[in-house]
């Protein structure tokens, strides 16, 4: 029980660590048998994942299997009577094996669970790159030949025009010699680096104007191999050249060719100038004694908001203390005009036959014009802003459009927008897709519209 608990937090320390050689000290306080068995977990782990796995996946897990299987057995055969032993125990040598191995238990966990999360080209490279580790790290124990191998490419396609024109491979031994002839596709190229888990190799120019259709690509070069023979305590070696290239493929992508056009719209809330001029007449009455209020409050239409005004404009007036006593805002569209209103009286009364007539002075009247100033909010639609971009290399996969200054005063904005992207690529028939705010991701095209940008994405 305590072995087994043991192991698990030891497997949970595995799995969390970046481990390279020097990071074994992680595990001194585990004995090398330790190590090979958590080794031989992750294998089985592995095994059992890879049985539902598709065909290129499983042909890499089982060249992983094969190699990391002969790990166990190095170390089997190598420290089979130091198996109680913890890391400080070890020496120089034996410690690099232990370290080797716990890198490779960590990496075929990763792969393990990227077979499970992941297909395709992610899990095959993370399973390639632990099977670099477990060659690796057998074949490098002493007095072995060391073979150089091709394992996998990097990246798995590469867009002519968008993509650096650059082959990574990766795999074992590829520094051992002089500097080997390369060709992609047939064609000689040079090396632009290698070390011994890899080589970047330059695409020819030639083989990239070709391509028209998506086409697979070989990279193949001769290597040469170390060959070690044990002469009693002294380990020979010499340098031999493979008697076949290694190759490993990439897929080439033709040019894209993108051509965007449409426009960048919308509503939005804008204010509108109104005016409404009001007036007032009371016209003349017969009462010469009349005094009185003549208040009145001028409002807006429902709606509008008032802004100031232009008056009261006085035309005509009579009487005494008759005029406009002031004008002040009642609430948002109102404008409430105090007046007065009072005739000049009468003067004294004149005796006739028909009974005394009184002389009126004068009448009281009082003419006047308001013009009330303001705004209503009209939702009115923005002007169209066309946009496009032509791109004959298809080295550029995302595209911003912005759509300029909006109305000062706008608000509300509803940002609308359509488009046509036309996607061309070599010999194939053009990719005609229509995008807008109602349809923003029809197939591989991604778009979006913030604030009046607009980005547009297009997968490969």
């Amino acid at each position: 029980m305590k072995k087994s608990m043991f192991l698990l937090a030891f497997l949970l320390g595995v799995w969390g660590s970046n481990f390279t050689p020097a990071a074994a000290q992680v595990g001194e306080v585990a004995t090398v048998s330790v190590v090979r068995d958590l080794l031989q977990q992750a294998l089985d782990g592995l095994n059992n994942t890879m049985k539902t796995a598709g065909g290129e996946v499983k042909s890499a897990g089982d060249s992983l299997q094969a190699n990391a299987q002969n790990v166990i057995t190095d170390i089997n055969q190598t420290l089979g009577s130091k198996l109680n032993l913890t890391f400080d125990k070890l020496d120089k040598q034996e410690q690099q094996l232990i370290a080797d191995a716990q890198l490779l238990t960590k990496q075929i966990n990763d792969a393990t669970k990227s077979v499970i999360i992941n297909s395709g080209y992610q899990a095959r490279s993370a399973i390639a790159e632990a099977d670099i580790t477990a060659y690796n790290t057998s074949y490098s124990l002493p007095c072995r030949d060391q073979t150089p191998r091709f394992v996998y490419a990097q990246p798995e396609a590469i867009r002519v025009g968008a993509d650096r024109p650059e082959i990574r491979v990766r795999g074992n031994f590829l520094s051992i010699g002089d500097e080997p002839r390369v060709s992609v596709a047939d064609v000689p190229t040079k090396i632009i680096a290698r070390s011994d888990n890899e080589m970047l190799v330059q695409i020819p120019q030639t083989i990239l104007d070709g391509i028209e259709v998506e086409k697979s690509v070989a990279v193949s070069a001769t290597l040469y191999a170390l060959r070690r023979t044990n002469l009693w305590l002294y380990c020979y070696s010499s340098q031999k050249a493979l008697g076949h290239p290694l190759s490993v493929a990439t897929v080439l992508r033709p040019k894209v060719s993108i051509k965007i056009s449409g426009t960048i719209h919308g509503t939005a809330d804008i204010p509108k100038v109104v005016d409404e001029t009001y007036s007032f007449d009371n016209g003349t009455g017969d009462n010469c004694d009349a005094s009185f209020e003549a208040d009145k409050n001028y409002c807006m239409k429902a709606g509008r908001v008032l802004d100031n005004w232009t008056g009261p404009s006085v035309s005509s007036q009579n009487g005494n203390d008759t005029g406009i006593r002031g004008a002040t805002r009642s609430g948002d569209r109102c404008l409430f005009v105090a007046a007065h209103i009072a005739g000049k009286g009468y003067s004294i009364s004149v005796p006739t036959p028909f009974g005394s007539v009184r002389n009126c002075n004068g009448r009281g009247w009082l003419t006047y014009s308001i013009v009330l100033h303001g705004h209503e909010i009209d939702t009115a639609p923005l002007p169209k802003v066309p946009f496009s971009w032509d791109s004959s290399d298809g080295s550029q996969l995302s595209f911003l459009f912005h759509y300029g200054p909006t109305p000062p005063d706008a608000t509300n904005i509803t940002w609308a927008y359509d488009a046509t992207v036309i996607i061309s690529s070599g010999h194939n028939a053009p990719e005609t897709v229509v995008v807008s705010n109602a349809n923003p991701n029809p197939g591989r095209i991604h778009s979006r519209i913030v604030n009046g940008d607009l980005a547009i994405e297009i997968s490969q």
